[in-house]
């Protein structure tokens, strides 16, 4: 991390930050959605246009700059979709620029654009003018320009959607002492979303919470002591929650009265969050099927939005991004796009026989390397196509790669689970009436990139199993110290010894793999306290999604030193495909029956 003017930006704590999502999530699932959400778009009339501010750093109409990859002490860069210029940053990145811009007094607007959103902004350009090219970040919130961006071969990093930012950048005002703004939603969930959001993040500084009534901003007084109530509350930040283009049309009206602050347009955030409507799960919104759970929570308000409107904008988009790719214009002057001439130098070349004497002229070897290589329109048209399918191949290949490994965990966890139902019931029903306790053992494990997440497994071990481990550490079997394993455990019931050999207590995980936590084939998921033992190289074992079951589960399990597991699931992350992840599920089948290094 980079030292910029003296300080560091921002970092966020992803433990914390896991905590209180899930703190969230929980409150959510006990709250009944209520009717449809307020923040529907504002019809902006061709006469009330939305203004540009005289606050913004940059210039509104500076169009083509703006486009372009632009240098600033966090590194931003900035692509364009259908001449819509997105920002191409991370969520950490952009909460790390907000926090480090309202420490030296700089304010901003951040607007996350959606597909819908990006179809609004390219069929009005007065809309672009006032929105798109005077926001200080643009994030694609949708998979949809995710997709696009990549197809166009300027891929964005990630999605950041609303809902997630709203989270990670509450965390971290919390933590930088700046107080927030909660403006907009229906009555009530603006107070809802603000007191879960306190609990979840202790120290978090609330400036005000306000619900304007139906219809405000055609009152001007009712406009402007709106303004002067925010003004005076001096907020960092402002979340302006009315739906799309009205939380764009207030958040201009603010601007230029509070330069310091940083104000988002977050659509139904405070809906999401405060349980109005249930959000989609996280396999979902991952995969970009987010829409279909808004779908069948509001069909009548949002089919036409997602059905009629936005999906033949989506082929729109993808075509253009595929134009662009293959067919956008080179720089040059003269002959096809993307030639090259070739230029030899005068004297450079000459076939020089033993005896000294050249058998051809310069001139000659010229005019054979250019009438092999340059004069053929039909060779520099094959030879470009070649290098763009396989830098297409390349490039489309990974992107799409995870899509399918996600669908295959998905269809194969429920084949699994159906597969497998009638020995859950069993085993269940076995550990209830064999020994005191739970039937199912949770337990928190490291995912992805340090995620933590919740393990499910059958309970194998009496219910003082973790107090006793302290007594039994030096009995550890597993070379290496990190991972703590005993052949003959005497905390184990005797149906849990059963499972275990038989793996059989692992079969409640496929509920991880629905739920988007682990994936049928990849590394282990360990324990916070054994990451906390890893060395830097060891950590790369986090660098994918945690699974049932890898290489080393199929070579000899817990009887592998753990240098060497961590060797093998780094290889296998190195080398991963859809037919590995077959091979290896073949394997762990035959593994399991020969129950080798199994305890």
């Amino acid at each position: 991390m980079g030292v910029i003017g003296g300080e560091t930006p921002f970092l966020s704590d992803a433990s914390t930050l896991n905590e209180a999502i899930d703190l969230v999530e929980r409150t959510q699932q006990s709250l009944v959605p209520s009717a449809t959400a307020r923040a529907e778009p504002m019809p902006v009339g061709r006469g009330r246009q939305l203004r540009s501010t005289v606050s913004d750093q940059r210039p509104a109409g500076d169009n083509e700059q703006r486009n372009q990859k632009i240098s600033d002490p966090l590194g931003e860069k900035r692509i364009s979709l259908l001449g819509i210029p997105i920002d191409a940053l991370t969520e950490k990145e952009v909460v790390d620029r907000i926090i480090f811009e309202w420490r030296r007094g700089r304010g901003g607007w951040v607007v996350t654009p959606n597909l819908d959103h990006l179809r609004v902004l390219w069929r009005r350009p007065d809309l672009k003018h006032t929105i798109a090219e005077a926001a200080t970040l643009l994030l694609a919130d949708g998979m949809p320009l995710v997709w696009a961006s990549r197809l166009q071969g300027t891929p964005l990093p990630a999605r950041v959607a609303g809902s997630e930012l709203i989270l990670s950048l509450t965390a971290a005002a919390a933590q930088a002492g700046a107080s927030i703004f909660f403006l907009g939603g229906n009555p009530g969930t603006g107070d809802r979303t603000a007191a879960l959001l306190a609990t979840a993040y202790p120290g978090l500084k609330i400036a005000g919470v306000l619900a304007p009534p139906m219809g405000f901003e055609l009152d001007p007084q009712k406009v402007a002591a709106i303004r002067d109530q925010i003004a005076a509350a001096n907020p960092a930040v402002i979340y302006s929650c009315f739906g799309f283009p009205k939380q764009e049309w207030v958040i201009q009206q603010l601007r230029e009265h509070l330069p310091g602050s940083w104000f988002l347009g977050l659509g139904g955030s405070f809906s999401m969050i405060s349980g109005e409507f249930r959000r989609a799960p996280r396999w979902m919104r991952n995969t970009g099927l987010e829409w279909l759970c808004r779908l069948a929570q509001e069909p009548h308000r949002l089919f036409k939005r997602y059905i009629i409107q936005d999906a033949p904008f989506a082929w729109r988009l993808f075509a253009s991004a595929i134009w662009h790719r293959w067919f956008r214009s080179r720089p040059g002057a003269g002959g096809p796009p993307g030639a090259i001439p070739l230029r030899i130098p005068s004297g450079a070349i000459g076939v020089v026989s033993a005896n000294g004497r050249t058998h051809t002229t310069d001139e000659e070897t010229r005019e054979r390397i250019l009438s092999r290589y340059s004069s053929s329109a039909t060779v520099r048209r094959w030879h470009r196509a070649r290098a763009r399918l396989e830098q297409f191949a390349w490039t489309e290949f990974l992107g799409w790669g995870q899509a399918i490994k996600r669908t295959l965990d998905i269809m194969g966890a429920l084949f699994l689970l159906v597969l497998s139902l009638p020995l859950l019931v069993a085993f269940a029903v076995l550990v209830k009436v064999t020994s005191p306790g739970p039937v199912f053992f949770t337990q928190t494990r490291v995912g992805k990139r340090g995620r933590l997440f919740r393990m499910y497994k059958f309970r194998s071990m009496h219910v003082n199993a973790e107090q006793r481990m302290a007594e039994l550490q030096t009995s550890n079997e597993v070379a290496g110290g990190v991972i703590f394993k005993i052949k003959n455990d005497p905390r184990r019931t005797p149906i849990g010894s059963f499972m275990r050999t038989w793996s059989i207590d692992e079969l409640p995980q496929l509920w991880n793999v629905l739920l988007g936590d682990m994936s049928l084939v990849g590394p282990r998921p360990p324990l916070p306290s054994e990451v906390q033992q890893y060395t830097v190289a060891q950590r790369r074992r986090l660098e994918a999604l945690p699974g049932l079951t890898c290489t080393w589960q199929v070579s000899g399990r817990c009887d592998i030193p753990f240098e060497k597991q961590v060797e093998l699931d780094v290889e296998y992350i190195e080398s991963q495909s859809i037919s590995l992840d077959v091979k290896l599920l073949f394997q762990t089948v035959s593994a399991v029956f020969q129950r080798r290094g199994a305890y």
